[in-house]
């Protein structure tokens, strides 16, 4: 008798497994059905898209002035390294963009933007009034050639 008492407690396991399986492949499914409508909505809806990876950039943004602030003690630094890299990269792209400067220009704003981006922390707390200088620089230059820009 104890022979089909642990046949009988194997199968219940089985079936109970079987069910398992199944519910987890019906959940699955479910999920990858409302996976492709997150992606058709985004594709319909750039802006989403945009702010999705925005937020995740700053996420990651704020985790480096976290460690930087414990590690090295010049978090502010690092957050006004990449406030000021935003800046640098959306004024070379309007002067792409708009095509209003001359390709020399946008050739050394790009050298100096890859410059401050090699940079660290404490390299560029060094050289900091020079890259506020720059930035001021080419956002006069854009203002008069390029039009307006915030």
């Amino acid at each position: 008798m104890d022979i089909t008492k642990k046949e009988q407690e194997l199968q219940e396991k089985y079936v109970e497994k079987k069910w398992r399986v199944r519910m987890n492949i019906i959940e699955m499914i479910v999920w990858l059905i409302l996976l492709i409508f997150a992606f058709n909505y985004l594709k319909s809806h750039p802006a989403e898209k945009t702010s999705i990876f925005a937020g995740i950039e700053v996420m990651i943004d704020k985790v480096e002035v976290l460690i930087s602030n414990i590690r090295w003690g010049n978090g502010e630094y690092t957050k006004n390294k990449q406030q000021m890299e935003r800046m640098l990269s959306d004024l070379i792209t309007t002067m792409k963009d708009g095509e209003c400067l001359d390709t020399n220009s946008i050739t050394i704003a790009e050298k100096r933007f890859s410059d401050m981006q090699s940079l660290s922390s404490s390299q560029y707390k060094e050289r900091l009034q020079e890259f506020q200088w720059y930035v001021k620089d080419y956002a006069a230059k854009v203002q008069e050639n390029c039009g307006e820009w915030n």
